[in-house]
């Protein structure tokens, strides 16, 4: 029928791990059968066969291979994950096609070295379709010359070029972003044109498709453990909000900044200076959201002659300076909450006890489908990328003690004392010198560090990875642990990061020469994602549709438990091996 064409014909489509193991299963079964029809039995010499004979074995492979297609066309699972695996091919396809960036470049003073490097890097990337360069002058400064060296294409991608008189600091990139970039933009990207992104942009922007109405950011360490403290949460008022950095690199929606440009513009004459001093916290927690922060390594490039030397900025000093900025910001949010008040709760609504605070996709997800407790909170899961910026380490466990539910005219008293520090606390100092993990290190030292929750794991808590690509062939994936309970957490894989397939593999362990105890866990992917299929081919045809399937394509891999654990989390290293992604 039709119908069975069509599925038939998806599943060629997909080109998928499942159909090369249903290959093999049913190639080895017939070849064996019919090898005696052709070759005979016994120990004979070999020769090369006669026509007859290899007419015959074009007979046996044209037979296999209608076998091959019987089984697939009447195995309803088998039909079922060739869908989801198309639909999920189809619902990237959208994404990338949906949100395309366009990256802004602020250029304060003379255009050095760095301008022209960061944008020659910027514009290789696929996703960003334009670059726009904002240039200004300094404070105080005679206006800046135009820069008439401003390339006007760089890999194809148009550079348009925005030469101002008078400087807006802090708000020029949301104003180049809501009023100079294309149309067809959606997305913009910033970072200043002396850092260097190359390492982590990719799974920055992978973060951000997965959660599009979030602020993404990359941060060094300190900045992370700093904006953590910083989250606001206030229930009756549905506040959740914090801080972000943006310099290091960012993606935010388009029609955010010109939201952000109406509140500015209409708003009293002293909160329109505050937006060129301090508009990034202004924006950030204007959204209500926490941002999305990935806890990477940034590095700024290495300068030219010429080139002015850049000084790495101090996380607490820098809040410390801008904090009635900050406090600020945060009388603006609380005015803005009691001024348009949340929808009334239900009577039979969880109360104070149950209250959950998620946003994120892996998060969100972990809260509305599992019974995690009363007073159990799960949080983002993007916390890092990977040293080769091909993965992101994923987890719904906070590495920083969460912030208490304060009421909302205690917020800014709670904010004040920890704006006003010039120092970073001994647990910040802690956390930058042991307990900041690199998702896949790279490097010597990348067992020299490890990620450490700051809570025991609880039930369906999790550590894992996106792969960021569907892939066909994940072969394997390790863990280097300093936990001793890694032998009972569950292997789970996922294509869409949502609907996840226990994996039934049992790990290699062998010990491994670091600082403290520690042992890699290697599992073999491969071998039991075979033998799951085969298992499942072998049942019965009424249970076909019933039992779940493993995901043609695989991109999140996550270990999670099943009981509540009495230790946190210590994770040195997570490696994976893959064939070639989709």
């Amino acid at each position: 029928s039709d119908i069975i064409s069509s599925i038939w014909s998806e599943v060629l489509k997909c080109r998928a791990t499942t159909v090369m193991i249903i290959g093999i299963l049913c190639f080895g079964s017939l070849v064996t059968y019919h090898a005696s029809k052709v070759f005979g039995s016994g120990n004979r010499p070999r020769t090369s066969p006669s026509p007859a004979i290899k007419d015959m074995l074009h007979n046996e492979m044209i037979d296999i291979e209608k076998a091959m297609t019987e089984i697939l066309q009447n195995h309803k699972g088998v039909s079922q994950a060739a869908i989801l695996a198309k639909e999920e091919v189809h619902r990237q396809h959208i994404l990338s096609e949906t949100y395309q960036a366009s990256a802004i470049f602020v250029i304060v003073g003379q255009p050095s070295n760095y301008a022209h490097i960061s944008m020659r890097d910027v514009s290789k990337l696929d996703f960003i379709h334009e670059i726009v360069v904002w240039h200004e002058g300094r404070d105080g400064d005679s206006p800046v010359k135009e820069w008439r060296d401003c390339p006007k294409e760089l890999h194809g991608k148009p550079v348009s070029y925005f030469h101002q008189s008078s400087p807006r600091r802090q708000l020029a990139k949301y104003v180049a972003c809501a009023k100079l970039a294309r149309a067809k933009s959606s997305v913009c990207y910033y970072q200043q044109n002396y850092r260097n992104a190359t390492g982590y942009v990719k799974s920055l922007w992978a973060s951000f498709l997965r959660s599009p109405d979030l602020l993404h950011t990359a941060v060094s360490a300190p900045h992370y453990f700093l904006d953590q403290e910083l989250v606001v949460r206030e229930e009756a008022s549905h506040i959740h909000a914090g801080f972000a950095h943006l310099n290091c690199g960012a993606f935010f929606l388009r029609h955010h900044a010109a939201s952000f440009l109406v509140r500015v513009e209409s708003g009293p004459v002293e909160d329109s200076v505050a937006a060129g001093e301090a508009a990034d916290p202004l924006f950030s927690l204007g959204l209500n959201s926490p941002p999305r922060e990935l806890a990477n390594r940034v590095a700024m490039y290495r300068p030219q002659l010429g080139d002015p030397q850049m000084q790495p900025v101090d996380a607490y000093r820098s809040r410390a300076a801008l904090a009635r900025h900050h406090l600020r910001a945060l009388e603006l949010l609380v005015l803005s909450a009691a001024a348009h008040p949340p929808p009334h709760a239900p009577a039979d609504a969880d109360d104070d006890d149950d209250f959950v605070v998620s946003t994120g996709a892996g998060g969100a997800r972990g809260a509305e489908t599992g019974d995690h407790g009363r007073g159990k909170e799960f949080f983002e899961d993007a916390v890092s990328s990977c040293g080769a910026d091909n993965c992101l380490l994923l987890t719904n466990l906070p590495a920083v003690r969460p912030a208490p539910v304060a009421d909302a005219f205690q917020l800014v008293d709670r904010l004040r004392p920890l704006l006003e520090r010039h120092e970073a606390p001994p647990a910040c100092q802690a956390f930058v010198r042991e307990q900041y993990h690199y998702a896949v290190d790279a490097g010597e030292r990348r067992l020299h560090t490890q990620w450490v929750s700051a809570e025991e794991m609880g039930e369906d808590a999790y550590f894992g990875l996106d792969l960021l690509r569907l892939h066909k062939d994940l072969r394997n994936v390790s863990a280097v642990v300093a936990h001793d309970f890694q032998d009972h957490l569950v292997l789970e894989v996922s294509m869409t990061g949502s609907d996840y397939y226990a994996v039934h593999s049992v790990p290699v362990v062998e010990e491994v020469r670091g600082p403290g105890r520690l042992r890699r866990y290697t599992y073999d992917l491969s071998d039991s994602l075979a033998s799951a299929w085969q298992h499942i081919l072998e049942l019965p045809t009424e249970r076909h549709e019933t039992t779940p399937t493993p995901p043609l394509y695989i991109r999140f891999v996550r270990f999670r438990s099943l009981r509540g654990q009495a230790a946190a989390v210590a994770v040195a290293d997570l490696a994976y091996a893959v064939g070639d992604p989709l």
